[in-house]
């Protein structure tokens, strides 16, 4: 299951970008591939464009998920969004198998990188407007706790740069190059810009 599957569709369809996600799970696991996403337009413009299981709803509401359990769920750069982000990992619980694990990606709380951008934007401290939230792995196991899911701190969170320097804007990847050349002997947990955590049922975790 692909929550937020719609993400960065329409960008990277229009420049034909093979590193959208949906697109190379899809390719990976054919019909096997579920999405989910609150964006009708997008569902229906995929739908026509050949792309099948995808379901349109809240991913927070547990009730307008497929009634079905998956292997994997994958949520890219997607909790930050969410109002009520225990009820939408909740609902990821509910609709794991119980082996399964939730994959999800979100930007790293404590980055240089957007240490630095709060205090020149300030107060417009995050880069994304639509943000609700941010995390480290200690607010986000906390939060995962309460909906019945764990994760090691150590073993099951890496923070990556995801300094991408190929966008529409020259000016931002003339920045990224820059911060990337004047950085690079940093420690990544440093000036990381996204954690990527992997997420177990707690009760089969710790058996």
């Amino acid at each position: 299951m692909h929550v937020g599957c719609t993400g960065h569709f329409e960008a990277d369809i229009e420049t034909h970008n093979p590193g959208w996600l949906h697109g190379q799970l899809s390719i990976q696991y054919g019909k096997d591939v579920y999405g989910l996403d609150l964006n009708k337009l997008l569902l229906d413009d995929m739908k026509q464009r050949g792309y099948s299981n995808l379901y349109h709803g809240d991913a927070s509401r547990s009730e307008d998920w497929p009634d079905k359990q998956f292997d994997c769920i994958v949520a890219g750069e997607l909790i930050e969004h969410i109002g009520n982000a225990q009820s939408f990992l909740q609902s990821c619980h509910d609709h794991l198998t119980p082996d399964g694990v939730l994959i999800l990606t979100t930007p790293y709380a404590w980055s240089l990188w957007y240490l630095m951008y709060a205090l020149i934007h300030y107060p417009y401290s995050t880069e994304n407007r639509e943000h609700t939230q941010i995390y480290d792995p200690a607010m986000l196991s906390e939060l995962a706790g309460r909906a019945g899911l764990t994760f090691d701190l150590y073993n099951d969170v890496e923070i990556i740069r995801d300094n991408r320097t190929d966008t529409p804007n020259w000016k931002y990847n003339w920045i990224v190059r820059l911060v990337n050349l004047l950085t690079f002997w940093m420690p990544t947990r440093i000036i990381g810009k996204t954690m990527i955590v992997t997420l177990r049922d707690a009760t089969i975790a710790h058996q």
